[in-house]
C-alpha cells in the first residue's frame, strides 16, 4: 500500500497529548480524540483546524478517561468513556446531545466500556459488567448489540473472569478478551470477533447473533524476547505497584496471535497479526492480512510509510490512512510506563491511498 501525504499536525502547532481514536463524518471532517486532554480536535478534510469539542469534566458534553470515538446511529459524535462506562454524544459543532448509559443502575455493579462500533443503525459495544464478591472481583466481558437508549439487546461473545485478591500473582492469559482491538463490524451488520488469544481464528456473526461462519490461518506463536518480558513486568509494576491489591503479573511467552481487526468501507477484513509490526523490511511500517467479507484470504498488504512499529494506524473513509507517530511513547508516558530513550515527537499525518 503506497501512501501520499495530505496533511499533518505537529505538537508545536496544536496541543496534542495522546490521540487514541480517529473518525470522519459524512462531510469528510476528521475527529481526533485526545485521551490525555479529554477533548476532541476537529479538522477539515484538508487538515485545517476547525474546532475543539468536549473537555474534561462531569457536565453536559464533558468526559473523563475517554477511549474511543464512534459515529452514533443518529449521526452524533459519540465519545466512549471507560469508567464509569458511558457514551457522551455531541453534535458535530460540539453541542451536547445526550448520554448513553449501557448498564442497569439497579444491578449493583459497575460498567466498563472499551470500544464501540456503529454502522447502518447497528450499535455494538465491547466492555464488561463488574461486581465484587468475597475477596474477589468478577468481570463479565462482553461484545454485545445495544439499542440507542443503552439497553443490551443480545450478546455475540462473552467471558467471565474472576480475580482472586488472595492469589499470589495474576496471569495475563486469564484476563484476555477480544475487546479491545480484536473485533469489528461490517456495513451489512456482520460482527467479526477473534475469540482466542493464541490462535489465528475469527468468528463471523450475523447482526441477530447467529454464527455465520469462521475462518482461520495457520499461525506460529510470535515469541517474546527476554527484553520484552522484562519491560512488560516493569511497566505493570509502574502502573499498578501503588495499589493495595497489587500482585505480580505472569506474562505469556508469546504475543497474542491477532492484535487488531478492522473492516474497511469496502467490507474487506484487515487483520494485524503479531508479526505485522515486527521485523518489517525497510520503509514498511506494518503488514496486514486481507480477507474478503466471507472470510477468503486475499493478500498480505505492506503499509509503506515512515515511522515506528508502535505508531498507531487508522483506516478512515474510503481512501485515507491516518498515522499517529509517537503514539507508543505518548501512551507509555500517560500510563507511567518506561519509554524509549529517543522519544518520538507526536505527529498526526493523514495519507491518501494511491496504490
Amino acid at each position: 500500500m503506497e501512501l501520499e501525504e495530505v496533511w499533518r499536525t505537529y505538537e508545536d502547532e496544536m496541543l496534542i497529548g495522546l490521540i487514541s481514536s480517529v473518525i470522519t463524518d459524512k462531510e469528510g471532517n476528521f475527529y481526533l480524540l485526545d485521551t490525555q486532554l479529554s477533548e476532541v480536535q476537529v479538522l477539515s478534510p484538508d487538515g485545517e483546524y476547525l474546532n475543539t469539542i468536549s473537555g474534561e469534566g462531569e457536565g453536559p458534553g464533558e468526559i473523563r478517561r475517554p477511549s474511543e470515538l464512534v459515529v452514533m446511529p443518529d449521526e452524533t459524535i459519540g465519545i466512549v468513556q471507560r469508567w464509569p462506562g458511558r457514551i457522551v454524544k455531541l453534535e458535530p459543532d460540539g453541542t451536547p446531545a445526550g448520554t448513553v448509559l449501557p448498564s442497569d443502575p439497579t444491578d449493583g455493579g459497575m460498567e466498563w466500556l472499551r470500544e464501540a462500533r456503529s454502522k447502518n443503525g447497528l450499535l455494538v459495544l465491547g466492555g464488561s459488567h463488574n461486581r465484587r464478591g468475597d475477596n474477589q472481583r468478577i468481570r463479565q466481558y462482553y461484545i454485545s448489540k445495544f439499542n440507542p437508549d443503552g439497553t443490551e439487546e443480545l450478546t455475540y461473545f462473552e467471558r467471565e473472569v474472576v480475580f482472586d485478591f488472595g492469589a499470589k500473582e495474576f496471569n495475563e492469559v486469564d484476563d484476555d478478551f477480544a475487546a479491545p482491538g480484536r473485533w469489528d463490524i461490517s456495513s451489512d451488520g456482520t460482527v467479526y470477533i477473534a475469540p482466542g488469544r493464541d490462535s489465528y481464528h475469527i468468528d463471523a456473526y450475523s447482526s441477530s447473533g447467529e454464527l455465520k461462519f469462521s475462518f482461520n490461518k495457520e499461525f506460529k506463536t510470535h515469541r517474546r524476547s527476554k527484553e520484552q518480558l522484562d519491560r512488560l513486568k516493569a511497566n505493570h509494576e509502574a502502573r499498578q505497584g501503588r495499589r493495595r491489591w497489587f500482585r505480580p503479573q505472569n506474562f505469556a511467552p508469546g504475543d497474542p496471535a491477532i492484535k487488531f481487526i478492522r473492516v474497511r468501507n469496502d467490507d474487506t477484513v484487515w487483520v494485524l497479526d503479531a508479526y505485522g509490526t515486527s521485523n518489517q523490511r525497510d520503509g514498511v511500517l506494518n503488514s496486514w492480512d486481507v480477507f474478503s467479507a466471507d472470510g477468503n484470504y486475499l493478500r498480505r498488504v505492506e503499509v509503506i510509510a515512515p515511522g515506528r512499529n508502535n505508531d498507531r494506524v487508522f483506516f478512515v473513509g474510503n481512501d485515507r490512512v491516518v498515522i499517529v507517530h509517537g503514539y507508543g511513547d505518548a501512551s507509555a508516558a500517560l500510563m507511567g510506563e518506561e519509554a524509549d530513550d529517543d522519544i518520538a515527537p507526536v505527529e498526526v499525518v493523514c495519507y491518501r491511498i494511491v496504490k
